[in-house]
């Protein structure tokens, strides 16, 4: 698991670092279309998020059939997540359940809760627990 959790401090880079009060890492990666604001603890020289954290998925644009949502729990959790479309419509939910603590990654393969492939465009994708809810864009080309 700590190597999960180190190679999630890594990707999570392009933002801002801080420590807080307690010495904590605050890694800050933001857009124009959300933000993440995430405390990270130092355990035995690795990071672990403190909190849910939300990847960017990948590919991204997408522009093969299939796609990968990769987000962390620190601990285990009801996790819902969800792709909606710009107008705010919900076009699938690709996952819904208890998850144990980790690094997740779940497959999209383009399609709508029926199956249909999704037209190309901007979609958004949020990871909701009862501790968090975290949003990012994903650009499908077809």
């Amino acid at each position: 698991p700590t190597q999960g959790l180190a190679k999630i401090a890594d990707l999570q880079g392009g933002g801002q670092a801080a420590k807080d009060a307690a010495g904590n890492t605050t890694a800050d990666a933001s857009d124009a279309f959300f933000s993440i604001n995430t405390v990270l603890s130092v355990d035995n020289g690795f990071m672990a998020a403190t909190a849910p954290v939300l990847l960017q998925n990948r590919p991204n644009p997408v522009r093969s059939q299939a796609t990968t949502f990769s987000f962390y729990l620190p601990e285990a959790e009801p996790v819902t997540l969800r792709i909606y479309d710009l107008r705010g419509r919900l076009v699938n939910e690709v996952a819904n359940g208890a998850l144990g603590q980790g690094l997740h990654e779940i497959r999209w393969n383009g399609a709508d809760d029926a199956g249909r492939q999704v037209s190309e465009g901007i979609y958004f994708y949020v990871l909701e627990t009862p501790s968090a809810r975290h949003m990012r864009k994903l650009v499908l080309l077809r």
